[in-house]
């Protein structure tokens, strides 16, 4: 009995260390293909980037940000009225290398900065959008006949965030009450949309709408 029982713990300590093993020789092969990658990226010449699908900001956002002089209200303006002079480009679930790769170690800096500047935008439009929400709930509660207004605009600010490729959980959430409440048939629209995403946030979109799908059945 004794026998079996050390027999067995010597296999299950060979078991691990060959497990140790093969895992460290797959982290080694892993390291060493993302540095040949990163070093021919590095390589690459700079490349035409103007064919891009950069993202526009369209008049009717400028105008829903225009109509409450209220903080943070003009700040949210200032912000989407600065990034109309610049170019935004959404490249969600595409790496460094992948970039540099494909338009250039040069071009890296500026397709940041365009990246950085979609962001911004998205994070704007979902932070107003909350606001118009919120303004809805409280002038419905008061019976105010401006509470569809405010309700509109806040799904017209959501709606296009998403139509672009916002991963904001909360768009995707607040877009989804509305939803509920007007058209419950988008619902699965807006699901399939989580489900298109390229980042690491999908997942979790997805979940917190089917919970959301589930509470309200």
């Amino acid at each position: 009995m004794k026998f079996y029982i050390l027999a067995s713990l010597i296999l299950f300590c060979l078991v691990i260390k060959h497990a140790i093993r093969k895992n460290r020789k797959i982290e080694k092969e892993a390291d060493e293909s993302f540095w040949e990658r990163e070093s021919r990226a590095n390589e690459v010449r700079k490349k035409s980037i103007e064919g891009l699908d950069y993202i526009p900001i369209p008049g009717f956002v400028l105008q829903l940000l225009s109509q409450r002089e209220t903080a943070p209200f003009p700040e949210y303006l200032e912000i989407v009225s600065s990034l109309c002079h610049s170019k935004l480009l959404n490249l969600a679930g595409i790496s460094n290398t992948e970039l540099k790769l494909t338009y250039g170690a040069a071009n890296l800096p500026v397709l940041s900065e365009y990246e950085e500047n979609f962001s911004l935008f998205v994070r704007t439009l979902d932070q107003a959008a909350s606001l118009y929400y919120e303004e809805a709930l409280t002038k419905e509660a008061a019976k105010d006949v401006d509470a569809k207004a405010s309700l509109e605009a806040a799904r017209s600010l959501w709606e296009y965030a998403v139509k672009i490729g916002s991963d904001i959980t909360s768009s995707y959430l607040g877009l989804a009450k509305i939803y509920a409440k007007t058209e419950p048939d988008k619902l699965e629209e807006l699901l399939l949309s989580a489900r298109l995403l390229t980042t690491s946030k999908s997942d979790i979109i997805v979940r917190k709408l089917e919970e959301f799908g589930q509470s309200i059945c």
